[in-house]
């Protein structure tokens, strides 16, 4: 196909050059509703991402543990307070507490400390359970998986 310089063909995107067998580059008209319904795409691309990006910084909560921390002990049959502060102004009104223990870089799940624990409390009592393992790497995980999620500084459990 030899296209003439100007002509009006159907094309994806407006603006671009075709090129000849010879490479020679030609510019080619498209058809204005093309032109138009790239806008659109374009323009609602737009909108979506902001959408998505404005919508995850107001429904995700920000934590910040400030207990258990680095040198806590807790004692397994005992009650042990956490206390974290909101950081921000979430839509969110339910956390998940977790204990974990291990390497900080792969910590293993040990039990759920408390469930659909109201996000902006700012602190949750737990009982230590007496089955629980003595150790000194353990640490608290509030917030929900896998996006938003904090972690307490190590502490140790002991009987």
């Amino acid at each position: 196909m030899m296209l003439q310089e100007n002509e009006t063909i159907d094309c994806i995107f407006a603006d671009r050059y075709l090129t000849s067998k010879n490479a020679n580059s030609i510019p080619v008209k498209c058809h204005e509703e093309n032109d138009h319904w790239i806008n659109s795409m374009l323009a609602l691309t737009k909108f979506l991402i902001l959408f998505i990006i404005l919508g995850l910084q107001t429904v995700l909560a920000d934590y910040e543990i400030t207990n258990p921390v680095a040198g806590t002990v807790w004692h397994k049959g005992k009650p042990a307070i956490i206390k974290w502060r909101v950081l921000g102004k979430p839509d969110v009104t339910t956390t998940t507490i977790e204990l974990r223990k291990g390497d900080p870089k792969d910590l293993d799940h040990t039990t759920i400390i408390g469930n659909s624990v109201k996000a902006n409390a700012g602190s949750h009592s737990w009982v230590v359970k007496n089955n629980i393992p003595t150790g000194k790497d353990y640490v608290v995980q509030i917030g929900e998986s896998p996006h938003n999620v904090r972690y307490s500084h190590m502490f140790a459990i002991e009987n």
